[in-house]
């Protein structure tokens, strides 16, 4: 225990047993020394008494040599060189940041000095942001001391002691709120880093960024992972604050960039580290991104040439998925199961079904803003060669894919059947985004379903109010509509079934039963409503 004791102080692990035996009796000089062998006991000769009164007795003058003395070690380690931020949070940066010494010693007033509550633990982050406040707030040379009427002179931090959690609580702080008043006041606390000094490290940072996208002249993030599949997105983006002390409101366009990495992916593209140097760089991006260039389109209606190709496997695997469900669900009414247990919701059946894998999170990227409005064929034209140079450079030889909402789709295609020289189809992949592929299903299904009684159904039987069933057909809130036509699938292939059950019955004793699927088809080219529900 002595010699983990030790290693945490940042000492040798391995201890002279002689030298122990010697410290031990100088501390202790009642005790006497009895060899047993390779044994070494230490015992006292008359009464344990007198020794327990001694390590209770409160000695004023010890106690202060100990604690100057504790300091004196820890500030010789705490003004010692540090690692300073470069730009990013390394993921040992806290424990990189304050000197052994001082996490031990903070360590012992939290958790008791005693050897067996150290060893074999691992730190509390309590110990570790308390040491990190520590080294941000000391100071080499203390201040003389204000007068009682002038205010206490604001204790000056050094950029070479600037902790990471200090620093990380200011950028958060500045990122919700960008309030000077709320960090300045936290600041003057010992907990953050000043607004100023926030404000300069995000100009250091940004001024960074763009020296390294002018050296490489691409605009590519650098946290993106080169050869990984690279998704490119654009939308518009409204700032418009309805606070009286707002300074501004921005309307322009956002480009933005996403990934999906597997296990084994490449290491980031570029690497970026905040420069130490004091001297400011200037803001300024690769003029193919800042400069917007005219465009001239040959017709707002352009001759859309017919493309050949074949429907994807998914679609039929699926269906079947999805009849499988609903066979689940007629299974689950007839035979009854346990409603606690039992998944019977579209979303749980799939889960259940789905193969256990853990999968990495997505990495998104936002590019510099756009002032310009993203309804525009400008800003739109100019986006898709935005999204091309950076896919080129991350993963070359992928075809880029861009990814919007309805009307920025529809300025897309034109800008394609324009240029399809540049951004035909089989080069460039223009697609809406996930949420309005599914907003254009469910108003497509809507539309098919009006003035069928669809929404009245849903009225009436109590499930949802007359406005909330008619929002349906226009797919006004999209979970509850996808959750409308689950109910109804699973209601109309239940009563399907029923009918088909009522037929046998009604055949079984009279003459001979057809299958399902003859039974299906013959009720299909009988009955028009049969037929249309069912294609619902």
């Amino acid at each position: 225990m002595y010699g983990e004791q030790l290693s945490q102080l940042g000492g040798m692990g391995s201890v002279h047993r002689t030298r122990l035996k010697e410290e031990l009796l100088i501390q202790f000089p009642d005790m006497n020394v009895y060899e047993e062998g390779r044994d070494v006991l230490l015992m006292f000769d008359c009464d344990v008494g007198p020794a327990v009164v001694k390590a209770v007795h409160t000695d004023w003058h010890q106690d202060a040599l100990c604690l100057s003395r504790a300091a004196q070690i820890v500030r010789k380690d705490m003004f010692g060189p540090k690692p300073s931020f470069d730009g990013k949070f390394d993921y040992d940066c806290q424990e990189r940041s304050v000197p052994t010494t001082l996490l031990a010693l903070v360590r012992m007033i939290l958790e008791g000095p005693s050897i067996s509550d150290q060893t074999g633990r691992q730190t509390v982050p309590a110990a570790l942001e308390l040491s990190q406040l520590i080294v941000y707030n000391s100071v080499v040379h203390c201040r003389p001391q204000a007068k009682s009427a002038e205010k206490p002179k604001q204790v000056r931090h050094s950029r070479k002691r600037e902790t990471p959690l200090p620093l990380y609580t200011g950028l958060f702080l500045y990122a919700k709120c960008r309030k000077s008043v709320i960090l300045d006041t936290i600041s003057k606390l010992g907990v953050c880093v000043s607004y100023e000094k926030v404000l300069s490290l995000v100009k250091d940072i940004a001024s960074t960024v763009c020296e390294t996208y002018t050296t490489h002249q691409v605009v590519c993030p650098p946290h993106l992972c080169s050869n990984v599949f690279t998704v490119g997105a654009m939308d518009n983006i409204d700032y418009n604050p309805s606070s009286t002390m707002a300074k501004g409101s921005f309307h322009g366009t956002a480009v933005s960039l996403a990934q999906h990495p597997r296990a084994g992916s490449s290491a980031p593209c570029v690497t970026v580290a905040l420069s130490s140097s004091g001297t400011r760089k200037s803001l300024v991006l690769p003029e193919y991104y800042i400069v917007v260039p005219a465009v001239t389109l040959h017709s707002m209606e352009p001759i859309v040439t017919e493309t050949h190709g074949h429907m994807s496997d998914d679609l039929a695997v699926a269906k079947t998925d999805d009849s499988a469900w609903l066979e689940f669900v007629h299974d689950f009414l007839v035979n009854g199961s346990d409603p606690v247990t039992t998944h019977v919701t579209w979303s749980a059946f799939h889960a259940q079904r789905q193969p256990q894998c853990v999968n990495s999170s997505a990495t998104t990227a936002l590019l510099p803003l756009f002032r310009d409005s993203s309804n525009s064929i400008l800003i739109v034209k100019h986006a898709l060669d935005v999204i091309k140079v950076a896919v080129d450079h991350l993963n070359s030889g992928q075809t880029p894919l861009m990814a919007c909402d309805q009307p920025l789709y529809a300025l897309a295609k034109i800008i394609q059947w324009n240029f399809p020289e540049l951004y035909g189809e089989s080069s460039y992949v223009i697609m809406l985004g996930g949420l309005h592929i599914e907003m254009a299903g469910l108003k497509a299904i809507g539309s098919f379903l009006s003035g069928s009684g669809w929404a009245e159904v849903f009225a009436e039987s109590g499930i949802n109010t007359p406005g909330t069933a008619e929002s349906f057909l226009t797919a006004g809130h999209v979970r509850r509509c996808r959750h409308a036509h689950e109910l109804t699938a699973a209601s109309l292939f239940v009563l399907q079934q029923r009918a088909y059950v009522a037929y046998r019955n009604t055949q079984s004793a009279g003459g001979d039963v057809i299958t399902f699927e003859d039974w299906y088809s013959k009720q299909m080219h009988e009955q028009p409503q049969f037929a249309y529900w069912t294609l619902v």
